[in-house]
């Protein structure tokens, strides 16, 4: 079965085939309790640098495919890379933001986190959408797009990777 434009697939066919980016992130959600675990063994900075460097590596991958790659060789393996990568880049800032708070600072605390990741997910996409604008073939739109998507997810390693340790309290 081969991916990608003019492959011949309905849009039902498109969305079952999409569907290991929601089902990853849903598996790796459920698995949050680990992932809090994780990151206090290594670390917020190399916890969110895995999930940056995942995404990067998702975004190049796609944005490399042709329509006469196949699925289960060229699609599937890198769909399967964002709901990890989000993950690793979304459960070190919650615990460093609501470590420490008093119970009635947490609901204000994660509402504002919550509208940043918003934000920063939607200047991603603008920016995916405005780089592939202009483009008459379908694959250098999607790859101009993906390739803005490395781009923004690369700016992102840098802040994570940008990030000073915090002090622990003494004992």
């Amino acid at each position: 079965m081969k991916a990608g434009a003019g492959a011949g697939w309905s849009p039902l066919g498109a969305a079952f085939g999409l569907l290991p980016v929601p089902v990853t992130m849903a598996a790796m959600a459920a698995m949050a309790g680990v992932g809090v675990r994780v990151e206090r063994a290594i670390g917020p900075k190399p916890m969110m640098a895995i999930g940056t460097a995942a995404l990067i590596a998702e975004n190049l991958w796609l944005s490399r495919l042709g329509p006469a790659d196949a699925y289960l060789t060229g699609v599937l393996p890198a769909l399967v890379l964002p709901g990890a990568g989000m993950a690793f880049c979304v459960i070190p800032p919650t615990v460093l933001a609501t470590s420490g708070l008093r119970p009635e600072e947490l609901g204000s605390t994660a509402s504002v986190l919550n509208a940043l990741q918003s934000v920063g997910g939607s200047l991603c996409i603008a920016l995916m959408v405005t780089a592939s604008a202009g483009y008459d073939d379908f694959s250098d739109t999607m790859s101009a797009g993906l390739t803005a998507g490395a781009a923004f997810a690369t700016a992102a390693l840098l802040i994570a990777l940008s990030l000073r340790p915090r002090p622990r309290p003494r004992s």
